[in-house]
């Protein structure tokens, strides 16, 4: 269980001294690609990174208190509405963590999210994630159970449309980058 560590996009760590708790914010990583892809506007204006961690930055106040080491890189990351743990999207999969009282996150879980999220988004009611899966061009719909682990995906569609010719070049697929839910609805059904 998470329980009781997280405000809105900060985690809350739990802190035994009188002057309360400690708020934490999450930055991941992803590979340098801005950097290394000779059509991106970003190419050629900054050098790659010598060594290209994978994990997450982890902050309080404004200042870097520390970076957890992953095996993997992490891209879209959300709190949960209510059990207290941070979930992860990184390499294929949707990840769940619990965080530790120095900020530092501990993946507890994690499920195939059925291609590479772009993006996730929790349920109201934290029963749900939904997977926008950028390369497979799918988007996924994960359980979340009572203990914060994440399931095995239940359902999933294939998204495909008719390209327009005139973007063969660079548009070969539907690349879903996003996928929102109702803010009103509580669940993901």
């Amino acid at each position: 269980d998470c329980s009781g560590r997280l405000e809105p996009f900060s985690a809350v760590a739990p802190d035994t001294s009188s002057a309360g708790t400690k708020m934490y914010s999450y930055v991941g990583s992803s590979p340098a690609a801005q950097v290394k892809v000779s059509d991106s506007p970003a190419y050629g204006k900054l050098p790659p990174p010598a060594v290209e961690k994978k994990g997450v930055m982890v902050y309080r106040a404004g200042e870097r208190v520390g970076f957890s080491e992953l095996k993997h890189h992490v891209g879209w990351m959300e709190k949960h509405p209510s059990n207290g743990c941070v979930y992860a999207a990184g390499s294929g999969k949707l990840r769940a963590y619990k965080v530790a009282a120095d900020g530092m996150l501990e993946e507890f879980s994690s499920a195939d999210a059925l291609g590479n999220p772009a993006h996730f988004c929790l349920s109201a009611d934290g029963a749900w994630a939904l997977c926008a899966n950028y390369s497979a061009s799918t988007l996924s719909v994960l359980p979340i159970a009572a203990d914060g682990s994440v399931g095995a995906a239940t359902d999933s569609k294939h998204h495909v449309v008719r390209l327009n010719p005139q973007l063969a070049d660079r548009q070969e697929a539907c690349h879903p980058h996003q996928v929102r839910l109702h803010p009103r609805r509580a669940g993901a059904g």
